[in-house]
């Protein structure tokens, strides 16, 4: 898959299975594994409360034994049965901001007495409307500072 993927993904993916999978696993042949076994890097992850690690861990071990039987390495699946090992952690939204309260949010950035480069970035943010990593990451040449609109 590392060659359908981004440079950064795929060392990410290799440095999570050399990580939690290899060293307990990575030396028998695949043909061997069984659901428990791909069950101990996964508790091992849960263990140490890593939670997002283990879900994408869990579906890469997924994707690796789909590969494997499609080959036919393997006559069965075992990382079929790993669904519902993990559970995603509940999500607590946030509610909007009422409209009413935008002064007191204003004031609030104004007289904000931390560093001025995270005042300046909460006032953009709030200009640009964008998701704070995509204003984080953003690079220089992904902003046309000459066009007017």
């Amino acid at each position: 898959m590392s060659a359908k993927w981004a440079l950064g993904h795929s060392k990410t993916v290799m440095s999570r299975l050399k990580t939690h999978v290899f060293p307990l696993i990575g030396a028998r042949a695949i043909v061997d594994l069984d659901t428990h076994d791909l069950m101990q890097p996964l508790e091992a992850i849960k263990k140490r409360g890593t939670i997002d690690v283990a879900l994408r861990v869990k579906n890469y071990l997924q994707s690796i034994m789909r590969k494997a039987k499609r080959l036919r390495l393997i006559t069965a699946n075992p990382a079929y049965d790993l669904e519902g090992l993990i559970k995603a952690p509940r999500v607590v939204h946030r509610p909007a901001l009422p409209l009413s309260r935008l002064p007191e949010l204003q004031e609030r950035i104004d007289t904000y007495k931390g560093r001025a480069l995270t005042r300046l970035t909460v006032m953009l943010s709030l200009h640009v409307f964008v998701c704070s990593s995509e204003l984080r990451f953003a690079r220089w040449n992904e902003f046309d500072l000459k066009r007017d609109t």
